[in-house]
């Protein structure tokens, strides 16, 4: 059974495909499904890739002993389902992002998302393809695939399985029910490790007319230091140095307020002194030496 007929088997009408790697156009909730684009007798898994995942992780174990390379593809290929094409079958609330949480996520890693992280132990050259269905009920739906999933695979396969009490998908790990497959692997993630917290911050909300120059008043005048002929400040009687005066603080009202008295200053109170300047002019008098 392939992706296109599985959905449809609930009922559910299947958008798609796009290739394993690419955006899928989806942002809502609902269900996704990622196949093969046939099946294969083996499971295309690259020693590589296993090699550095067991290197990397140093606390992944098989058995409860730390495997090697080679025994850890062998207990994946014992999950692999000739018959089938499908590979996983996953459900969330913004489909095209978990998709890309998956594909993104490098093997061993728990972020951005590491359900589904046995598709990064297949091979690059393996192709494989996105379908996928809106829905509401998600976790209904998923749970409906894999049991019609289940119910679609052979019961010689099934026998052949190393966990064949629980029958999932080759990448899925764990029925939305809380089902587990006993593969016998542990500790394949890293640690999550803690993100640091974020630095304090201090906000002082303060009414307004209780800032500096909200209600206008002019800046208090600075001190003038007084220099000595040498050009040096002089500063022998100034007593101890003072610690600098904290930052003045402004309300938003406090600013338009002074905005409105700059514009009344400029544009209404200097022309009226202006006129009154001109007024007096054609009065004074000129003396013999130019002097008024």
């Amino acid at each position: 059974m392939n992706a296109v007929e599985l959905l449809r088997e609930v009922g559910l009408l299947p958008d798609g495909p796009v290739v394993w790697g690419r955006p899928v156009p989806a942002g809502g909730a609902g269900v996704f499904v990622v196949e093969l684009a046939a099946p294969l007798p083996r499971a295309p898994i690259e020693l590589t890739r296993i090699g550095k995942w067991v290197e990397r992780v140093p606390s992944l174990t098989l058995d409860g002993a730390r495997p090697t390379s080679k025994a850890v593809a062998a207990r994946l290929g014992a999950f692999w389902l000739p018959s089938q094409a499908v590979l996983y079958v996953g459900s969330t609330t913004s489909i095209g992002r978990r998709v890309a949480a998956l594909q993104s996520t490098v093997l061993g890693d728990r972020r951005p998302h590491s359900g589904g992280h046995w598709l990064q132990t297949l091979g690059a050259s393996v192709v494989m393809r996105v379908w996928w269905a809106a829905t509401a009920a998600a976790e209904e739906y998923e749970d409906a695939l894999l049991n019609a999933f289940a119910a679609g695979v052979p019961a010689d396969e099934v026998a052949t399985l190393h966990d064949p009490s629980v029958v999932l998908p080759f990448a899925n790990l764990r029925r939305p029910t809380g089902e587990r497959r006993a593969s016998g692997l542990a500790g394949s993630l890293l640690a999550d490790v803690p993100e640091p917290p974020a630095p304090p911050t201090h906000v002082v909300v303060m009414p307004d007319g209780d800032a500096e120059g909200a209600r206008g008043e002019p800046p208090a005048p600075k001190a003038r230091s007084r220099v000595g002929r040498t050009g040096s400040a002089s500063n022998a009687s100034a007593g101890p140095a003072k610690s600098p005066a904290p930052d003045a603080r402004l309300t938003a009202s406090g600013a338009a307020r002074m905005r409105a008295e700059l514009t009344e200053l400029t544009e209404v109170r200097r022309r009226e002194v202006v006129g009154r300047i001109r007024a007096l002019l054609p009065r004074a008098t000129v003396g013999p030496q130019g002097a008024r």
